[in-house]
């Protein structure tokens, strides 16, 4: 009940902002269950959404991911990156989508995805250099 005072209390844009988050990583937990590789491939804007102006900062949009990522079960790191380039796309911010493997020698296989914008990692940034990217998809608005 706390968070859902803490969510009645937000500014109206705020609130917008974290329910469009939680339907995309939503609505990409459910492609990549479908679908993973055409999840991956496929642009996530739809082309006949005009990108809008950059209506948000880029740590309120990754804040408000992360924050639907914990809602959403099974919400691994591609989930939040493809729904994270998605929004960034749709609120006008390029970036990029990161996927790559654990370059590590003796190291269990494993992979990572995170999101750039220019210099920035702004989602799955914790560990990402341990990972040699495999794939990277740039987006434009």
């Amino acid at each position: 009940m706390n968070k859902l005072r803490r969510f009645v209390s937000m500014p109206l844009a705020d609130q917008f902002l974290l329910l469009e988050a939680f339907c995309s990583v939503a609505a990409n937990r459910v492609r990549l269950s479908i679908s993973p590789a055409r999840a991956i491939r496929e642009r996530r804007s739809s082309p006949r959404v005009r990108p809008r102006l950059a209506t948000y900062q880029l740590d309120r949009i990754a804040g408000a991911v992360r924050i639907a990522g914990r809602y959403v079960p099974a919400a691994t790191c591609l989930t939040q990156a493809l729904a994270l380039q998605a929004l960034l796309t749709r609120h006008g911010h390029a970036s990029s989508l990161h996927i790559g493997v654990d370059k590590g020698p003796g190291r269990p296989f494993g992979a990572h995805a995170w999101v750039r914008c220019g210099d920035r990692v702004m989602i799955g940034g914790d560990d990402s250099e341990r990972y040699a990217p495999l794939l990277i998809r740039e987006e434009r608005p």
